[in-house]
């Protein structure tokens, strides 16, 4: 395990002024996996509209990774700038714009600028604090998250009842804070060639991962394979290769990674499930399901904010494992009672969520802790781009599996209703099972975490 820090401390208002950013762009994420439908349906886009929510996050989790390497070779602040600037710019062209494609740039845009924020706030977490505050700021930044959905549900619910252009002016709210991002450190990492070709091919290979998930054919599985392939020998004949052979052979880092995949597969998929379930088993409107849902992530934000105390208090280990027995139970419960009421299932998202965001803060630092401080910024992004792939492969195989006719005629609920939204949620508690089943395998590389604190 590495204790050391880079020098050199990120002040606190930096730290702020990257939260908000975040903030204020991630919500647009949320909005629009609520309100998507609609909207395309206003435009015209048919069975493209899919593409509002699908292509941002597939940008998501491909710049996850870029933003975060970058991080170990150049200027953070550089970095947080051009970001800020991507985020002003799609909002603007989202509201002057009023075409499916102008859209779908703008929120490329907007989601592009939002993850240069939150990447490079972790990565300064990781790089420049003690465990002890950064398990704190990474808990925050869950937190933040959260939030963010919460007025992202919200945003996303009024869709019905304003004009959904106004939606992208939401994060106009954050250009007041960017002449704090001139504080944070103007060099970051050693000083060394970039490799960006082996970035950007890396971060090819993941969004293809997600293609490949959201389009099933030829076409798609062809790239992949041959990305993937370009990737390994690049790697095996490059000695100056960004992701080095020695982070595949850190038994630690790799548990948690793996531990990360599974426990998120299905957290895109949240909003939409709820959504299902509101519209075709209780019949109420987009708004009512979202001050539900605002609820539950409003919980999470509190929940969030206090994760690195829970750690304190339990360490990483048992942290990430009573995490995933509360998935567990929230997603089985909620299977077995879908039709039992809906403010019931508000209860059991709760803790479901509970779960979700406690495990973030204990993850992310188990997995970083256990490499060099000039390596976290590429750690940081592989674990994000592991949450991020996989909650996006997660909500295309929850699609598929609601037009599954086999799954709609499974029983496994109590209720009298709801049978298709039943059995994707048990589908869903299985693989937070597993993920508990991982935990107790990994269980001493996790622990690992625990010592180096």
């Amino acid at each position: 395990m590495c204790k050391e820090n880079e020098k050199g401390p990120v002040k606190t208002g930096a730290l702020a002024a990257l939260l908000i950013i975040y903030l204020f762009g991630n919500l647009m994420l949320q909005a629009f996996n609520l309100s998507y439908s609609d909207i395309g349906r206003d435009l015209g886009a048919g069975k493209m509209s899919d593409f509002l929510s699908v292509i941002p996050g597939i940008v998501l989790a491909v710049l996850s990774l870029l933003y975060d390497a970058l991080c170990d070779f150049v200027s953070a602040r550089a970095i947080a700038f051009w970001g800020a600037a991507f985020l002003a710019a799609g909002s603007v062209l989202g509201i002057c714009l009023h075409s499916f494609w102008g859209v779908l740039a703008a929120r490329i845009l907007q989601q592009s600028g939002s993850q240069a924020a939150g990447s490079v706030f972790l990565v300064s977490c990781v790089k420049r604090l003690s465990p002890k505050k950064k398990t704190f700021y990474i808990g925050l930044f869950g937190a933040i998250y959260s939030a963010a959905s919460v007025l992202g549900v919200l945003a996303g619910g009024l869709v019905e009842s304003i004009p959904w252009n106004i939606l992208f002016a939401i994060p106009l709210f954050s250009i007041p804070f960017f002449p704090l991002l001139h504080s944070l450190p103007h060099e970051s990492g050693r000083k060394k060639k970039v490799d960006y070709f082996g970035m950007i091919l890396f971060s090819l290979l993941a969004g293809s991962i997600s293609v490949f998930f959201d389009f099933l054919g030829i076409a798609s599985t062809l790239v992949l394979i041959g990305l993937l392939l370009a990737f390994i020998v690049y790697a095996l004949t490059n000695r100056n290769c960004f992701l080095p052979r020695r982070f595949l052979k850190n038994k630690g880092f790799i548990s948690a990674v793996s531990v990360i995949i599974v426990f998120n597969l299905f957290s895109y998929a949240q909003i939409p499930i709820y959504q299902l379930i509101g519209k075709d088993v209780y019949h109420i409107p987009l708004e009512e399901v979202s001050w539900a849902l605002a609820a539950v992530y409003a919980l999470t934000a509190a929940i969030g904010a206090f994760s690195g105390k829970i750690v304190s208090w339990l360490g990483h280990y048992k942290t990430i494992l009573f995490s995933a027995i509360a998935m567990v139970l929230g997603l089985g419960l909620s299977a077995l009672f879908v039709g039992s009421g809906f403010w019931l299932l508000t209860v059991l998202a709760c803790i479901y969520n509970f779960g979700e965001i406690a495990a973030y803060s204990p993850l992310y630092s188990a997995a970083t802790s256990t490499l060099a401080p000039e390596e976290r910024g590429r750690g940081i992004g592989l674990c994000e781009l592991s949450l991020n792939t996989t909650s996006a492969v997660g909500l295309s195989i929850y699609s598929a599996l609601l037009s599954s006719p086999l799954l709609s005629r499974l029983r496994l609920t109590v209720s009298s209703s709801g049978f298709l939204a039943s059995n994707a949620l048990w589908i869903m508690a299985a693989a937070s099972a597993l993920a508990a089943i991982l935990i107790a395998l990994f269980s001493r590389p996790l622990r690992g975490a625990d010592r180096a604190s």
